[in-house]
């Protein structure tokens, strides 16, 4: 055999050798479950970050068998265009170049906008939820939005129940208790002139029913927010609460979800808060889109990771 066959042979070999290994790096690090990944793309600022921020999800959760790698083909093949804000399910058993073209694809979940120029805000509400009721001026109430998703269930009250029969006080107990789906109570209410923004955020009244887990005054960027996490039973409830900016309006999301779903739901507050402005001061945002993202800590508590900070919300 002469050298120049040996070194065609050779080639050959480490060609297929490395087309074998570049098959395997972009192949499906594992097969087809029925299952998918749910993935929420900010509504701010894309490009570079977003992509970034979206392969390294994809690794952590077992979508892509090699980051960096993901990483370069999602830089040639997203950008400049970069992906779609709104939710993305992505199925296990996908091959690199599929979860790309899923990437590349309309999202499946986009979100909706909502303003009220009287008020002053504008924010962008999940596509697959519903607004189920509205009303304005009712006494200190300015305004109170809720929504609901697709999903959204209840059934009747034990507890409410056994309590009307016994002829106790039901409190803030509600007849009606939520066995699926995610609800969110939009607030806006007057501060009273002889309360002040956080002594009116942290009062007990209209706040959901059930255990107090935790409540916290803490910063997102320039802004103060209060926070606070009640249980009851299976529901546990988010509260953010913020003022405007002459601290005569406070603004409270209530985030209403199952214990089970609280991770998810808690990152679709947190787009719906990343899309949230004050329309009286030209369009500023109340919290940079890619300020914070909620998570869980080994004990359970809700925690916000501010860029290179980690703001424990709930104690």
């Amino acid at each position: 055999m002469t050298r120049n066959k040996k070194i065609i042979i050779a080639g050959g070999i480490i060609l297929v050798i490395g087309i074998a290994v570049f098959a395997f790096q972009f192949s499906a690090p594992q097969k087809a479950t029925g299952e998918d990944v749910r993935i929420v793309v900010h509504l701010g600022p894309g490009g570079d970050d977003t992509v970034t921020s979206v392969v390294h999800f994809l690794y952590h959760k077992g979508i892509i068998r090699n980051e960096n790698l993901f990483s370069l083909l999602a830089q040639l093949l997203l950008l400049p265009r970069g992906i779609e804000p709104g939710t993305y399910y992505i199925p296990y058993g996908l091959n690199a170049f599929q979860v790309i073209k899923e990437l590349k694809g309309p999202p499946d979940e986009k979100f909706l906008p909502l303003e009220d120029e009287r008020l002053g805000y504008e924010m962008k509400y999940p596509s697959t939820w519903s607004i189920v009721e509205e009303r304005e001026n009712f006494g200190i109430e300015l305004s109170r939005i809720v929504f609901q998703s697709k999903d959204y269930e209840e059934k009747e009250s034990e507890e409410y129940k056994e309590r009307v029969e016994a002829g106790e006080e039901t409190g803030l107990l509600q007849p009606m208790v939520m066995v699926d789906g995610v609800k969110l109570e939009l607030l806006l209410t007057e501060i009273p002139s002889d309360f002040g923004w956080r002594d009116w955020a942290g009062r007990a009244t209209d706040y959901p029913y059930g255990k107090l887990i935790s409540e916290e005054f803490f910063m997102l960027g320039e802004k103060e927010i209060y926070g606070r996490q009640v249980e009851s039973g299976e529901i546990a409830s988010i509260v953010i609460s913020f003022p405007d900016s002459e601290e005569t309006k406070l603004f409270e999301l209530i985030l209403h979800t199952l214990q089970k779903d609280k991770e998810k739901n808690l990152e679709t507050l947190n787009q719906i808060l990343s899309t949230f402005s004050f329309l009286q001061t030209s369009g500023v945002k109340l919290i940079p889109s890619d300020f914070f993202t909620p998570s869980f800590n080994e004990e359970d508590k809700i925690e916000f990771k501010a860029k290179d900070e980690q703001i424990e919300l709930l104690e």
